[in-house]
């Protein structure tokens, strides 16, 4: 597969992140570590907490023929609305070789870091009336050189900007399986004030993405 498809492909997951934005309003509902469970998509398995609901049609709305994704939120308020929302991509087909050179990881790092382009996520975010972004909203990327749960990081995204009482965060990580060359997003937003609040369980829920298989295996066995 051509390069440039490959960069392409991959940055539809981050671009994603921005399906989240409907689903969010602004409160501090507490989530412990505790709470959270192993569930799984395709082949790509993560931690989510237990009480969150899935957001169904959404998630069949935002899908197409190279990307999965499902969204979660916790659901507490009426009108299908969430404090904090969760969404998980994964791109369908195999976009990088299986167990590369760490040399391979490092250039498709630098080719993402150099081609994404934030400005789609920056206007999106801008123009959501739901968010209330009071200045022009802040995007940072960095390299994400993380090497755990059968897969390889490539990098992290970070997107803010202040709203009334706050500032609104998403945090995206990608990643791609070491075994089957299939790159997956993991994307939390929320109001920082949220985010303080369960920070220890917000992060383990981003260091959390991997490739399904035994986790996969024992949230089955665990549900049934």
């Amino acid at each position: 597969m051509k390069k440039h498809t490959i960069i392409k492909l991959i940055l539809i997951s981050i671009i994603s992140g921005v399906a989240t934005f409907s689903y969010l309003v602004y409160t501090c509902d507490l989530v412990k570590e505790e709470d959270l469970t192993r569930t799984s998509l395709d082949r790509t398995s993560w931690l989510l907490p237990r009480q969150w609901k899935k957001y169904n049609k959404e998630a069949r709305d935002t899908s197409d023929d190279t990307v999965t994704r499902v969204i979660y939120g916790d659901g507490s308020l009426k009108d299908n609305k969430s404090s904090s929302v969760l969404l998980i991509s994964q791109i369908k087909q195999q976009t990088s070789p299986t167990n590369a050179l760490p040399e391979y990881y490092e250039t498709l790092r630098e080719s993402l870091l150099n081609e994404f382009d934030p400005s789609q996520i920056r206007d999106e975010l801008a123009s959501a009336g739901n968010i209330g972004c009071k200045q022009k909203p802040s995007v940072n990327k960095s390299p994400d050189k993380s090497d755990t749960n059968g897969v390889v990081g490539l990098i992290s995204v970070t997107v803010s900007c202040p709203i009334e009482y706050s500032s609104f965060i998403i945090k995206i990580r990608l990643v791609v399986g070491r075994n089957d060359g299939i790159v997956r997003a993991i994307s939390l937003s929320s109001a920082e004030t949220t985010w303080k609040k369960n920070k220890a369980a917000f992060d383990k829920m981003l260091g959390s993405i991997s490739t399904s298989g035994s986790y996969a295996m024992e949230t089955t066995i665990a549900q049934n």
